[in-house]
C-alpha cells in the first residue's frame, strides 16, 4: 500500500506549544512525502506498528536542487517502530533520511536508510535505541556544531547493496566517537594517531558520557516510554 500526504496532514492537527505528548499511529503503508514538523508542533510522536512495514520515503537531495537541510526535517517528537528512507541514488549527493534540530528526541527501533550523510543529528539531548543506520557515505553527522547525542545498542551498517555484493568491501567509519562496541570495525587498535584522538576505554573516563550525564535523560526520557540504561 502507497499513501500519499497522510502523516503530514496528521501532524497538522497537533496543537501548537503543547506540553504533553500528541501521538500520532502510522498505519502500515509506504508513505512518500517529506514530514517536516515546525518548532510549535511540540512533543509529536510517530508510532508505526513495525519498522518493516512502516516506510516513509522521500528522494531529496542537492542533486534535485533541495539543499541537504530541507531534504527532511523532523523536529521536537519521538519516533517508534519507523523505516525513514531517502531513496535518492549515489549519483544525487546529500541524500538526508533524517534532520532532527530539536532538542530532547528520541527514536526507538526505527530504521534510517540512503546513500548519502543518512542522518543528520544537527543539536542537542538526542537519544537513539535500538535503531538500524545504513548507508554507503557518512552515516550519521552534523556540520560541526557542538553536539550531545547518544546511541545504545544501535547498529550502524553498510547498505545492503554493499554486504550482498560478491566483492569484498571494507567500510570505514571515520568518527571515532565508540565505546564498548562490537563487531569487525569496533577495533581501535590500528587507528591513526590524531592530534587530540584517544581510546576511551574504562568506565570511569566515559561516564560523563552516559545518558544521565551526558544528556541528562533521567529527567525526561521516562516520559518517552522508551527503555534506556542510564549509565554504562
Amino acid at each position: 500500500m502507497e499513501i500519499d500526504g497522510k502523516v503530514n496532514e496528521a501532524i497538522a492537527t497537533a496543537p501548537n506549544f503543547s506540553t504533553t505528548r500528541f501521538y500520532i499511529h502510522v498505519k502500515p503503508g509506504t508513505y512518500r512525502e517529506i514530514n517536516e514538523v515546525p518548532s510549535e508542533k511540540t512533543f509529536i510522536a510517530l508510532i508505526g506498528d513495525d519498522a518493516s512495514t512502516t516506510i516513509i520515503v522521500n528522494n531529496q537531495s542537492n542533486g534535485t536542487r533541495s539543499s541537504t537541510a530541507s531534504s527532511a526535517t523532523l523536529k521536537n517528537f519521538m519516533a517508534q517502530f519507523l523505516i525513514s528512507q531517502n531513496s535518492a541514488g549515489p549519483n544525487e549527493g546529500q541524500a538526508i533520511a533524517v534532520l532532527d534540530q530539536a532538542k530532547h528526541t528520541a527514536y526507538y527501533k526505527c530504521v534510517f536508510l540512503g546513500y548519502q550523510d543518512t542522518l543528520y543529528a544537527g543539536s542537542i539531548s538526542q537519544f537513539f535505541k535500538e535503531c538500524d543506520i545504513y548507508r554507503t557515505v557518512d552515516f550519521v553527522f552534523n556540520l560541526g556544531a557542538p553536539n550531545d547525542f547518544i546511541f545504545q545498542n544501535c547498529n550502524v551498517t553498510a547498505s545492503p547493496e554493499i554486504t550482498s555484493s560478491k566483492d569484498k568491501v571494507t567500510v570505514f567509519i571515520g568518527q571515532p566517537w565508540k565505546y564498548n562496541n562490537s563487531g569487525g570495525g569496533a577495533n581501535t587498535s590500528q587507528r591513526v594517531n590524531w592530534p587530540g584522538y584517544s581510546v576511551l576505554d574504562n568506565a570511569r573516563e566515559v561516564a560523563t558520557f552516559s545518558v544521565k550525564m551526558f544528556i541528562n535523560g533521567t529527567q525526561w526520557l521516562p516520559q518517552t516510554g522508551i527503555p534506556f540504561s542510564a549509565g554504562f
